[in-house]
């Protein structure tokens, strides 16, 4: 695999570790918060549009990185044996819509 193939499939790897998938727990939580709050300021406003661009433009580059790699399914290289020992098949930031 050539060293720009890995560094992608690196970094689609670190979009399923347990830190990234806290911050967009933590990205829900407060985006919740701030959806149900009455009478919301012009900047919490702004921060729900920025989670929710966020978010959005982590799932696009997400999958463009997977149209880089050729791997189009959810399972990545690097962890066919974790979903082998696991049973489950990692869908990143698909948790926030579930």
């Amino acid at each position: 695999m050539s060293k720009p193939n890995q560094l992608v499939v690196n970094l689609l790897n670190e979009l399923h570790e347990k830190e990234f998938k806290i911050t967009f727990e933590s990205l829900s939580v407060l985006l919740d918060y701030l959806e149900t709050k009455n009478d919301p300021s012009q900047a919490e406003l702004q921060i729900i549009n920025s989670i929710y661009q966020f978010i959005e433009k982590v799932k696009i580059m997400e999958s463009a990185l997977r149209v880089y790699t050729g791997n189009n399914s959810q399972r990545l290289l690097g962890s066919k044996l974790t979903n082998l020992y696991e049973n489950s098949i990692l869908n990143g930031t698909q948790k926030l819509f579930e």
